[in-house]
């Protein structure tokens, strides 16, 4: 009667040893990290950068209000176009559930302006000047999909 039960705790200690070093390597764990956690989810959205539909990470920003985390500008529930490098213009026009931020950043998030979604996906990004009516567009796209 426990013949069965102790084969089926040996063969879920072997593959608890076999999953405990596959986590040792730091692909694996990146790998098996990303799908845990979901950042590795990426939607179809369009656009061309690579950044777009993928998870952007929680990162410190300087704002003009202080020190923040990208998470935390996401409480309201709104998009948030997020401006590192100054490249959305001064007079565009946005909805009133984007807010945009201009912020610097230590770490590199992969481009210079994103659009992210309340869900923390891009929808999306540019490396230089921000161009209007891509940026429009991905508000009307990008954004429809989750509000």
């Amino acid at each position: 009667m426990g013949g069965g039960r102790a084969r089926t705790t040996r063969a879920v200690a072997a593959l608890r040893d076999i999953f405990i070093d596959l986590l040792r390597l730091p692909d694996a764990n990146r790998r098996l990290a990303g799908l845990v956690s979901g950042l590795s989810l990426r939607y179809e959205l369009s656009g061309e950068h690579p950044l777009t539909g993928r998870r952007v990470p929680d990162a410190d920003l300087v704002t003009e209000a202080g020190p923040t985390r990208l998470s935390a500008l996401f409480r309201p529930g709104h998009a948030v176009l997020l401006d590192l490098a100054g490249t959305v213009p001064s007079g565009l026009r946005l909805p009133p559930r984007v807010d945009l931020v201009r912020a610097t950043c230590t770490d590199d998030l992969g481009a210079a302006a994103l659009l992210v979604r309340p869900d923390g996906h891009v929808c999306w990004a540019a490396d230089s000047a921000a161009h209007g009516d891509s940026l429009l567009a991905a508000i009307a796209g990008g954004l429809a999909k989750v509000h």
